[in-house]
């Protein structure tokens, strides 16, 4: 979702990237690629959508940063197989019918 026309590099991240490894591959010792082009969003409550950067998983798993547990709870929440069931009053037109869907918990 609102797809950038440039690379964010992460700021937390002591080094920049090293020109020789593309920015969408993990640095060494890192479980997420430390730049991104956009946005996630994720259904709440009915009325609720949150938006976190692209960047979310890295800041997670590499920085050790906590999202607010509302966002956390939406996320765990969100059946990525049955979207329309679970939330029928918001369209996520910038999740296609035919994408490869992501499933954390299976990593």
């Amino acid at each position: 979702m609102n797809q950038a026309l440039g690379v964010h590099e992460c700021d937390l991240c002591p080094e920049p990237l090293d020109n020789a490894r593309p920015w969408y591959e993990p640095r060494p010792g890192h479980r997420r690629a430390s730049a991104g082009t956009g946005e996630i969003r994720v259904p709440g409550e009915p009325g609720t959508a949150y938006a976190a950067p692209s960047l979310i998983g890295h800041y997670v798993l590499d920085h050790g940063y906590l999202p607010p547990r509302e966002f956390v709870d939406a996320v765990l929440a969100f059946d990525l197989q049955d979207r329309s069931a679970a939330h029928p009053s918001i369209a996520f037109p910038w999740i296609p019918d035919d994408a490869e869907l992501y499933d954390a918990r299976f990593e």
